[in-house]
């Protein structure tokens, strides 16, 4: 018994090998290389300017208290002792 199921996966693998023997690659040919530019960066693909907030903000806006550090307009900040989270703003 032990034995018909060694032949049998032997034969399954054997299988398989002989099947995957002729495949192709499935990568593909390879990609053309990117093209290299010497253009400086421009106004137009430069990043635009970040916008600092020093206080930390409920939904309504209504400022709930200062931050330490100024961060990032938008992000998400909290204040000890108010319950939630709030959002930096100007």
């Amino acid at each position: 018994m032990v034995a018909q199921r060694l032949l049998a996966v032997l034969l399954v693998a054997a299988a398989g090998g002989a099947y995957n023997a002729g495949a192709t690659d499935v990568r593909g040919p390879p990609l053309p290389a990117e093209p290299t530019s010497t253009v400086a960066a421009t106004a137009t693909n430069a990043s635009p300017e970040q916008v600092w907030g020093m206080y930390c903000c409920d939904a309504a806006m209504q400022r709930r208290c200062v931050l330490y550090s100024p961060q990032l307009i938008g992000s998400l900040c909290f204040c000890l002792g108010v319950d939630g989270i709030g959002y930096v703003c100007p």
